[in-house]
């Protein structure tokens, strides 16, 4: 299983940007990587 995918899911680029942000506090950035992983989980299972 070495395949890489990239997500194109429009909630997930929207979030990536706030955890780009420098000045995204470290309780968003946390809350935010939680919202991506449950994003990505669905991804990951649909198929």
């Amino acid at each position: 299983m070495s395949r890489t995918e990239v997500s194109t899911h429009p909630l997930v680029a929207h979030h990536v940007v706030a955890l780009r942000d420098p000045a995204t506090r470290p309780p968003e950035f946390r809350r935010t990587v939680g919202q991506i992983t449950r994003l990505l989980a669905v991804e990951a299972t649909a198929n």
